[in-house]
């Protein structure tokens, strides 16, 4: 089973997700998207990139998804079926980390299909979903290998170690 965080944006999704991978010490491999607010253009927003877990370099144009302004996405497409490759080959890790799987994805059926493929697989995998009502976050939260835990700013202190032990119980072969 997978560890779903589901959650609106800015409800701490991503900071959980760190802490349990933190506690868990062991190897991780995924992909982390991360909104740069510090590099907004005024007319398209924010840019969003994708990093690869463990290598945080500098945001570069080939990993730009796309910009996000007044929570109005600008999504580019071949960035999405670039990065499908990166993830559809993803192993190494003890657990596969996804943070964050939203309504963007919709433009690339490559992007959503290595992303389904994955949650088919054995590798525990944790990952940060929003809680949008959009056809491809609705199909990953109701995949029959995952478990959601809902996360809000009242419960994400205590959710921590329910996430925890489940993900300790999945990497002992749960």
């Amino acid at each position: 089973m997978h560890a779903l965080i589901v959650g609106a944006v800015g409800v701490g999704k991503s900071t959980l997700i760190s802490k349990v991978l933190k506690e868990l010490n062991c190897s991780a491999a995924g992909f982390l998207t991360k909104k740069e607010d510090s590099l907004a253009d005024p007319a398209k927003g924010s840019p969003l990139y994708f990093y690869e877990v463990g290598a945080h370099g500098e945001p570069v144009r080939k990993h730009l998804f796309g910009y996000c302004k007044d929570k109005v996405p600008l999504t580019f497409p071949e960035a999405f079926d670039a990065a499908a490759g990166y993830v559809g080959s993803i192993c190494g890790g003890d657990v596969i980390v996804m943070d964050e799987i939203g309504t963007m994805e919709a433009v690339s059926p490559r992007f959503r299909s290595a992303v389904l493929s994955i949650l088919d697989g054995s590798v525990p995998v944790i990952a940060a979903v929003k809680d949008k009502d959009a056809p491809f976050p609705e199909a990953v939260r109701s995949h029959p290998n995952c478990r959601c835990f809902t996360v809000n700013t009242e419960n994400r202190d205590r959710l921590f170690e329910q996430v925890l032990a489940f993900m300790k119980e999945q990497l002992a072969g749960g």
